[in-house]
């Protein structure tokens, strides 16, 4: 399908403010916006209908992080990254079909980076934060949950210029799902109508995540 011109003058809008960003002088800034796209795997669900796992499927994912200069080798960082997937069907069971799910994380932290003050080399460093998890089932009528999480990671940020950088990093989420019953249910028809009887004390996941830094 052809792009609106809204839509085409947007992304004309958009890549050339990068492209100033990237050429503009350099001077003194001390907030970054980081495109992110990655790759998920992990996770499950035990099913108590069949006691059998359940597990997620993995996927592409991508996101955005906004970072913020606290010192000069620390960053305050708001990250949020997005997973659209499923939760595999079992082929040994006819009772259970795959269900598509989205995953979004949104988080708070920050970074830490093993570097000097200007950061004009390698820069090697380590991420981590707390927020929230929300799974989202796609299939109509069915209850969405949001639990709290955190994250660790480390990375690599690679200049390409005083205002652009690459940023390479695997990052592990751990979700706080605490659940002995069901889940993702029909809030209109109770638990007759839940599509999968889970029990979990955590749900995690790792990511590998590349992006572009540009600094403004």
């Amino acid at each position: 399908m052809p792009r609106s011109p809204s839509a085409c003058t947007s992304t004309l809008l958009l890549v050339a403010l990068l492209a100033a960003i990237a050429g503009g002088p350099a001077a003194a800034s001390s907030f970054e916006i980081v495109p992110l796209a990655g790759y998920r795997v992990g996770g499950a669900f035990y099913d108590t209908s069949i006691e059998a796992n359940r597990d997620v499927q993995e996927h592409a994912s991508f996101g955005i992080a906004l970072n913020l200069d606290r010192t000069s080798d620390t960053q305050w960082e708001l990250t949020y990254s997005r997973e659209d997937t499923a939760i595999e069907a079992l082929g040994s069971s006819p009772t259970t079909e795959p269900l598509d799910l989205r995953i979004d994380y949104l988080q708070f932290g920050g970074t830490f980076f093993w570097s000097e003050a200007d950061r004009t080399g390698y820069e090697p460093y380590v991420v981590g934060g707390l927020g929230l998890t929300r799974f989202s089932p796609s299939r109509p009528g069915l209850d969405e949950r949001i639990e709290p999480s955190m994250n660790v990671g480390v990375g690599l940020r690679v200049p390409l210029s005083r205002r652009v950088a690459l940023r390479i990093e695997a990052r592990g989420y751990l979700t706080l799902l605490e659940t002995e019953g069901s889940i993702f249910c029909r809030s209109d028809f109770g638990d007759a109508a839940c599509t999968i009887h889970a029990r979990a004390k955590g749900f995690w996941q790792i990511e590998g995540l590349i992006g572009l830094a540009f600094r403004l």
